[in-house]
């Protein structure tokens, strides 16, 4: 199946609601079918654990 190889940083957060790309807690790495689905599809996201509407994701630093 053609398409973008490689991994594809996704954002648990996004930036407009807090979240930081740049915060390795913050992101996760995901094929681009994945990302695709996640980003298309947001309740997916809120269901699977990748998506979150605040920052405060609740881990331990």
């Amino acid at each position: 199946m053609p398409g973008r190889p490689g991994l594809e940083v996704h954002e648990v957060v996004a930036r407009g609601p807090g979240g930081d790309w740049l915060d390795p807690e913050n992101c996760v790495a995901l094929c681009p079918v994945a990302h695709d689905l996640v980003t298309a599809n947001p309740r997916l996201g809120y269901e699977t654990g990748l998506r979150r509407l605040t920052a405060d994701l609740g881990l331990a630093r």
